[in-house]
């Protein structure tokens, strides 16, 4: 004789499976080029105008900051390191799909191992 509550566990465990494998079926991350004009995946020969871009790969070169030492204010320039540093044409990324694959995020700038 089955338990009931397994086989219900058994079921739902069965359901969510199916769902998840059909939500990222087909979207895979994918690498691409910056352009001067947007995105260019390995994949795909047409350019994306418009992308998403993770927060961190867009600080600026240089961040201004004002300290107040007493009575005294001054600034100090703090240089952003390189692989912080906003995306540029050429750069190499890696790109998710979201929204069934109508828009990609740039998640990463990634480099040659050597």
């Amino acid at each position: 004789m089955s338990n009931a509550y397994r086989e219900l566990a058994r079921g739902i465990k069965n359901m969510a499976k199916k769902q998840s494998n059909s939500a990222v079926n087909g979207l895979y991350p994918e690498l691409g080029t910056i352009t001067s004009t947007g995105l260019l995946l390995d994949r795909f020969k047409y350019e994306f105008n418009e992308f998403l871009i993770a927060e961190y790969l867009s600080f600026p070169d240089i961040f201004a900051s004002t300290a107040a030492a007493g009575s005294d204010l001054h600034s100090h320039d703090v240089l952003t390191p390189d692989q912080l540093k906003s995306l540029q044409a050429g750069d190499r990324v890696l790109a998710i799909p979201v929204n069934d694959g109508q828009d990609y995020v740039v998640i990463a700038r990634v480099i040659a191992n050597g």
